[in-house]
């Protein structure tokens, strides 16, 4: 079970042995947000005492399906990109199979300017490539060719931006961080306090926090990154 922001800042107050440290508020917090959001991206690394230490994964976690809150009208080939949340890679973006039928299958990118020209002048059929596009201040998803079918769910599977913690977060006793399980939250108050050791001079300290935190980390990616051109299973 993930543990609340009240809970990092507790175990990170006896990591670096101060019971006033605070990482609710000012640098502080900017810390939390950044050792926390560079956990979720593979190449994080922290280096202390001249040497570095990669800390970033590709957690699961950060890996959802979210619709994209419309489904395709035959003839219409472009559709508002969600607000929220904010993917950190290009996402996948899966088209139903038949309306209502709960089997969706990846859109690939387009791959260049030709290609995408060819096939929106295709006639409407079901879309073989897609792409991100702005219409004046308004992010769109946009099908080539254009679809003929109406009602076909849109959704998006990636890696989401975390959100971060803020003062009242931290504070509140309730609010969680991403991880499925207390580990990775004990590793990410292990690197706070690292930092905060290393800027109080204390390095040989902070490569120990490092390295205690390294050890409640998988060696390796839980999941690994996806490619977008190289999906094609079909998906629930």
């Amino acid at each position: 079970m993930s543990n609340t922001g009240t809970t990092i800042q507790t175990w990170t107050r006896f990591y670096t042995n101060n019971a006033v440290e605070d990482i609710s508020t000012g640098s502080g917090l900017q810390l939390l947000n950044e050792v926390y959001h560079g956990m979720f991206n593979p190449e994080y690394t922290l280096y202390f005492g001249g040497a570095k230490f990669r800390v970033g994964r590709n957690w699961p976690e950060a890996y959802q399906t979210n619709d994209l809150g419309v489904n395709t009208t035959a003839g219409t080939a472009a559709y508002t990109w969600l607000a929220s949340p904010i993917y950190r890679e290009e996402p996948i973006v899966e088209l139903e199979t038949s309306a209502g039928s709960g089997y969706y299958e990846p859109i690939p990118p387009g791959r260049d300017e030709d290609e995408w020209v060819r096939l929106q002048n295709a006639s409407n059929s079901r879309p073989e490539r897609y792409r991100r596009a702005l219409s004046g201040s308004t992010m769109q998803l946009q099908f080539a060719p254009t679809p003929d079918t109406t009602s076909l769910d849109i959704r998006l599977r990636g890696q989401v931006e975390i959100t971060k913690f803020t003062a009242t977060t931290v504070a509140d006793g309730t609010t969680q961080t991403l991880f499925f399980n207390e580990e990775p939250d004990q590793a990410l108050a292990y690197f706070v306090s690292a930092h905060l050791k290393a800027k109080r001079g204390q390095t040989a300290r902070a490569v120990e926090l490092v390295q205690l935190g390294l050890g409640l980390l998988p060696a390796s990616d839980p999941m690994p990154a996806h490619d977008t051109n190289q999906i094609t299973a079909h998906y629930l």
